[in-house]
């Protein structure tokens, strides 16, 4: 039987996910740069950021090119 505990954290999961997806249909670009920020991965193409400044803007530079 699953405790009280992990069903409230199951459920403030599922209220982040919510604001999440929330944040990410006003401002895409936006949700998109902050998810590069947090997890180190180029936010257009997936690929690990290395470079501080690429980790900062969330983009690696051939795809902010693109998108230049």
């Amino acid at each position: 039987m699953r405790s009280l505990c992990a069903a409230r954290k199951g459920s403030e999961f599922l209220s982040l996910i919510e604001a999440l997806l929330a944040e990410l249909e006003q401002t895409p670009i936006d949700a998109a740069i902050k998810y590069g920020k947090l997890s180190g991965r180029c936010c257009s193409c997936g690929l690990e950021l290395t470079d501080p400044q690429r980790i900062a803007a969330g983009i690696g530079p051939i795809c902010a090119r693109k998108f230049a």
